[in-house]
């Protein structure tokens, strides 16, 4: 099986087009990355030395990947445009595709294997398993890349050794990164406590990314192992493989940098329950000084007084206020004035 020999007018489209919109997804995903990259500068001065390694040296290698990409594409459409036989050649595609992408794939899939073995020791089997799913994918990708340098034919894709290797590379990406989102999802599942809102909300944001960020790249993976599969004559496959690394190396940044939106949840969380101390005080105090005022304290007398009522605010007044009081919502509380000061009201009848 082989991909067609000869490239001519009658097929340019359907050759070009995957080039060209493979490289222009790659630009994009690199000035997103670009981003991401300066928000980690911006906001982790202070991280550990290796994790800013991590960081710097995708960056860095990611930013020889496109620039290998440019140079692709300038030389089949710009140095050699009109010349048919040229789009038969990889050119620096056979390393800026399989090579760069697994070893980007390979540095990230190894940085969540090592979350998952810090998050519960216990699965430090699984991380192993994870690390060795994903050396076999660089295995595949390095091997298949040096191949093609090898033989720079495009028609040559599609031989018996190449695509044992192709199938290794795509597969392993695949495998590894499901394995990682299953696992993260099981493991922020089991650490939510209904006891604490807060925690649970900042779990549920992490599981969410985690499985987005996965989801999409082998999404990606597997959307170009069935393009090359099942359209052999084709080069559609062209297009997605091309923004393989990208993808990768922007999960890696998103996954650090989601420590920004948590953190101003953790802000916004520790004002609120300031202000929210400092109301029922108010009250109680302006509450006292009307009984004061009117010499009731003898007296049983009802007050009806309106405040927000989420979870911390549900027992500001009394320890033994009752728990049925609702929850997250602006409600009415009824209070006994007596001897003994406030006394919770009546718990509901069931």
């Amino acid at each position: 099986m082989s991909t067609s020999a000869t490239v001519g007018p009658e097929n340019i489209v359907h050759v070009v087009a995957p080039i060209l919109i493979g490289r222009l997804l790659n630009f994009f995903f690199y000035g997103i990355l670009f981003v991401q990259v300066y928000l980690y500068y911006f906001y982790f001065p202070e991280d550990r030395k290796r994790v800013k390694c991590l960081v710097y040296g995708i960056f860095i290698l990611e930013t020889v990947q496109t620039a290998f990409a440019g140079n692709d594409l300038f030389y089949w459409l710009c140095k050699n445009f009109g010349n048919y036989a040229a789009l038969d050649k990889w050119y620096l595609t056979t390393i800026d595709t399989p090579i760069f992408g697994s070893i980007t794939t390979l540095v990230v899939q190894s940085f969540f294997s090592y979350r998952i073995q810090i998050i519960k020791k216990s699965l430090r089997w699984l991380s192993i398993i994870i690390f060795m799913i994903s050396l076999l994918q660089v295995i595949g990708g390095v091997v298949g890349g040096i191949q093609g340098t090898v033989h720079p034919s495009v028609a040559d894709a599609h031989r018996k050794e190449s695509v044992i290797l192709v199938y290794l590379w795509y597969a392993g990406d695949a495998v590894a990164d499901t394995m990682i989102a299953v696992t993260m999802v099981y493991l922020f599942a089991v650490s939510r406590n209904q006891d604490f809102h807060y925690m649970n909300d900042v779990l549920t944001r992490l599981m969410r990314l985690t499985v987005e960020t996965n989801v999409l790249s082998a999404s990606v993976v597997i959307l170009s192992l069935a393009l090359y599969a099942g359209l052999p004559n084709h080069r559609y496959y062209f297009a997605p493989a091309a923004i393989i690394s990208k993808l990768y190396a922007n999960t890696l940044l998103v996954s650090l940098n989601n420590r920004i939106s948590i953190r101003d949840m953790t802000r916004r969380r520790s004002h609120s329950k300031s202000l929210s101390r400092q109301l029922p005080d108010t009250l109680l105090r302006n509450l006292q000084q009307s009984i004061d005022s009117d010499n009731r304290r003898s007296e049983s007398t009802e007050l009806r007084f309106s405040i927000p009522a989420p979870e911390e605010q549900r027992r500001v007044f009394r320890p033994d206020w009752p728990e049925d009081i609702p929850e997250r919502s602006s409600v009415i509380y009824l209070a006994n004035l007596g001897e003994n000061g406030l006394t919770p009201p009546p718990k509901a009848k069931a």
